[in-house]
């Protein structure tokens, strides 16, 4: 878990090279936070520890407000891969989606009911574009 955002948050214990950028040693990611909070919910499911509950939602706000989003028509959007980058990882915000969705059960909470819908169906409308294999670095912005 990393200190210095808005929610619970993991990363890769090694340096970590993409095509598109570079991130060092525990830099948090969507992708490993959302294992790690599907990890978690399991082990809520069995255990009935809350602390685990909050962690995850904790993790909500990581995913809502430190990534950003590349912003489509009708509100949908995609998310970041990191804090520290623009890119446009479909994976991501497909598994970010199937979070907060999840999450939504042990707590109804609109916005994630709705960003995972808007993720959800921004990933699918690029991916089905004809300029789908673009990735865009520097359109994006921090959601606020």
């Amino acid at each position: 878990k990393q200190n210095g955002y808005q929610g619970a948050c993991w990363g890769y214990p090694f340096d970590w090279q993409s095509k598109s950028f570079f991130l060092k040693a525990n830099t948090p990611t969507s992708v490993c936070t959302s294992f790690v909070l599907q990890a978690l919910l399991d082990a809520y499911d069995i255990l009935e520890d809350q602390d685990l509950l909050e962690l995850c939602f904790s993790g909500a706000n990581f995913f809502l407000k430190d990534l950003h989003r590349r912003e489509y028509q009708q509100g949908y959007f995609s998310i970041s891969y990191s804090p520290h980058d623009y890119s446009e990882v479909y994976n991501a915000s497909y598994l970010v989606a199937a979070v907060l969705s999840r999450l939504n059960k042990y707590r109804a909470d609109e916005n994630w009911k709705t960003a995972a819908k808007k993720l959800a169906r921004g990933v699918d409308g690029q991916r089905l574009s004809p300029r789908a294999h673009v990735q865009s670095h520097g359109e994006s912005r921090p959601h606020e």
